[in-house]
């Protein structure tokens, strides 16, 4: 990234962090208008091009932030030739229909999960991406997604399931559990019912703390937690707060249990639709947004959680992360389908890293 690019990107962090700091609260894929043009516009004109983009968080979490930091980028380096138009909040839906939606081969980006790549392209080993207690740092984070191991799994969901992957690496922090009590000790969690999403990561996570792990969209959590219907939810800090749960729990058990990443993509038959050089703009604009989005995401977390405590009145449990991290190791013999010896696989490559 160009010293010029890097200098946009920091002034637009500083003034988005400012508007998180003062905004009363701090979501994902896509429908389209516009179809994709080719190099070969009249007069030799790059082709006019509208990308559509959803997602199912609030448009003052980091997730919408960086995005508009790509999408200023992208437009100034076509002269809004080629334009990102945002939806955030569920305005296109929740994430399965977009991630289809974009699959169709519409002109949209959608947001991956691990999970969902897993489960889209027949390849369960995916899921180790999103796995508990699996990375110690961020840094543990960027070392894998930058591995030949990922690498070749992306080179597959291209060839067997349409879907070009522009980037992992958007962190969405450290995801905490939040109740009306707190669960210091992971037997605290018998039988209590949580949230998770359609994913087998979190399935298996919080059948092995043990839970009753309770699949729910999102945009019902906050009901879901007010009407009994739910016991708990996990989530980031950010998204905790911009969905307003501290009003329907009053503790946070800050567990950690994933180093949550995000993915984008597109359909390989939208991708290869473009010409050479939006492809590369895209490419490099969303890995410099997926900078953006980690340098804010972990600048958040420390002021999050004294806001938590002093603000809103919320009660923070330090949990024994240690008894959680062996409670959770049965997620790694959950998938009999994986290939031997791929958890010391991604081990080997964490440690060498």
């Amino acid at each position: 990234m160009s010293r010029t690019t890097t200098n946009r990107y920091q002034r637009r962090y500083l003034s988005l962090t400012a508007m998180i700091a003062t905004a009363s609260v701090l979501a994902l894929s896509a429908c389209a208008s516009g179809g994709a043009g080719d190099a070969g516009a009249p007069g030799g004109e790059l082709p006019e091009i509208t990308i559509n983009l959803g997602h199912v968080v609030s448009e003052t979490e980091p997730t919408n932030i960086a995005l508009e930091s790509v999408a200023e980028a992208v437009s100034e380096r076509t002269d809004g030739r080629l334009t990102i138009e945002l939806f955030p909040n569920g305005q296109l839906g929740q994430n399965r229909d977009m991630q289809e939606q974009t699959l169709a081969g519409a002109t949209q980006i959608a947001q991956i999960d691990p999970g969902y790549a897993a489960e889209l392209s027949g390849n369960s080993e995916l899921n180790i991406m999103g796995g508990p207690f699996l990375f110690d740092t961020v840094d543990d984070v960027n070392t894998l997604l930058d591995s030949d191991l990922v690498a070749g799994w992306n080179d597959q969901l291209a060839e067997e399931s349409g879907v070009h992957m522009l980037t992992w690496k958007y962190y969405f922090g450290e995801r905490h559990i939040i109740a009306n009590d707190g669960y210091p000790e992971p037997a605290d969690l018998e039988g209590v019912k949580i949230r998770v999403p359609p994913n087998p990561s979190w399935i298996e996570t919080f059948e092995a703390l043990p839970t009753s792990p309770t699949v729910l969209e999102w945009s019902e959590v906050y009901t879901g937690l007010q009407q009994g219907v739910i016991d708990a939810a996990e989530a980031p800090l950010a998204t905790m707060k911009a969905s307003s749960l501290n009003e329907v729990g009053d503790t946070v058990t800050l567990t950690g249990h994933f180093k949550a990443i995000t993915g984008w993509w597109t359909s390989v038959e939208f991708w290869d639709s473009l010409p050479a050089e939006y492809q590369e703009i895209l490419t490099e604009e969303f890995a410099a947004g997926a900078e953006v989005m980690t340098e804010m995401t972990i600048g958040l977390e420390d002021e999050l959680r004294a806001e938590f405590a002093d603000d809103l009145g919320v009660t923070l449990v330090e949990p024994d992360i240690a008894a959680y991290k062996a409670a959770a190791e049965p997620f790694y013999d959950a998938f009999p389908e994986w290939g031997d010896g791929l958890y010391e696989q991604v081990l080997e490559i964490l440690n060498a890293g």
